[in-house]
């Protein structure tokens, strides 16, 4: 069910050419829209990695300092990226076609990409490789397993000791006088 230029069908059939059309790089359009849900999604993991600080800071998990830092270095960067580089470089992907020079436009688009990508590189380093925040996650897992002993004693306890629930009547017989 091919047409005679070798289209696809409306029955979905893909003849050779078709197939090698699928092949072929992708436009400028369809890259700037994947640079802005890139933005998108920086921006988004920029708040969830803020709200996240916020919490251990209230959790007296994280300092003055080391909530500072974190800043700096991982989400105002990242939201720089999301609000601001990512989306400056999707609208210049864009007039790449329109452009009086497209190669000279495509090869300065080519270049901010590449510095974005080596900023995302550095904050995903920041993040990872930060001796600071590691010592939170270690501070943070020595507070579960507190916690885990806790739970623990407190269910031997349960246990060992059952008392009658608040706001229940004690069985008949009871010791504690009702």
């Amino acid at each position: 069910n091919q047409s005679p230029q070798g289209n696809q069908s409306p029955q979905g059939n893909q003849s050779p050419q078709g197939e090698q059309r699928s092949r072929q790089p992708r436009g400028f359009d369809d890259v700037a829209r994947d640079q802005r849900r890139v933005g998108e999604e920086a921006r988004q993991l920029a708040d969830d990695l803020r709200q996240m600080a916020e919490t251990l800071e209230r959790n007296e998990l994280m300092n003055d300092t080391e909530r500072e830092r974190f800043d700096n270095e991982v989400t105002a960067p990242l939201e720089d990226l999301g609000e601001d580089r990512l989306p400056r470089s999707a609208e210049d992907l864009e007039a790449v076609a329109g452009a009086r020079d497209p190669s000279r436009e495509a090869r300065e688009a080519e270049a901010e990409v590449d510095r974005i990508e080596r900023r995302m590189n550095d904050i995903a380093r920041n993040l990872a490789g930060t001796g600071d925040f590691s010592e939170i996650l270690q501070r943070l897992e020595s507070i579960l397993e507190l916690q885990n002993q806790v739970i623990d004693e407190t269910q031997r306890g349960v246990q060992q000791n059952p008392a009658p629930q608040k706001g229940r009547r004690a069985r008949p017989g009871s010791s504690d006088g009702r």
